[in-house]
């Protein structure tokens, strides 16, 4: 089920990005960053040396969707090595802290102790990333964010001005 705008709105979980501090046992602190009562999430490499974070219904939606890809296309068996190979599922503990796995810390440059920046991307799950890496990353971007915002502008003006089908 997708999560809407108003749904998250309503859910009282911040949008956007939220710094949190990683203990020295490699433990975030994600309450009040996910619904209360996940007692699990599910961890994987991200593609820009972040870190993916999802609920399990998140990550049971991304499984049934790259299953319906096609399993020879070699991006598709590039996502099934690097992405749902070596997911790891992880419990959260009674004061809402997940002990982020070792090999995604150090992928991300993630240290312990030290900060993460988790990315909310509503139901496409979290974005863990090291502050610096992400500020880089943004500002890296942010050309080619301008000119992909204007195509899709000009995509949903198109949308907006065909009359509906049948009319």
């Amino acid at each position: 089920m997708a999560t809407t705008i108003q749904q998250l709105a309503d859910s009282a979980l911040p949008l956007g990005s939220q710094p949190r501090a990683i203990d020295s046992s490699g433990r975030l602190l994600i309450k009040g960053q996910v619904p209360d009562g996940t007692t699990a999430v599910i961890f994987t490499f991200g593609l820009d040396n972040q870190i993916l974070m999802m609920l399990p219904e998140q990550w049971l939606a991304f499984r049934a969707f790259v299953d319906k890809l096609d399993q020879f296309d070699p991006d598709v068996q590039n996502i099934k090595r690097y992405q749902v190979a070596p997911a790891e599922g992880c419990s959260v503990d009674n004061a809402g802290r997940v002990r982020i796995p070792e090999d995604f810390r150090v992928d991300a440059h993630l240290t312990t102790p030290g900060v993460a920046q988790i990315l909310n991307l509503g139901s496409d799950g979290y974005e863990l990333w090291l502050p610096e890496r992400y500020k880089a990353a943004r500002e890296s971007k942010q050309e080619g964010m301008r000119e992909a915002q204007l195509r899709l502008s000009r995509q949903a003006a198109a949308q907006v001005s065909q009359p509906p089908s049948g009319v």
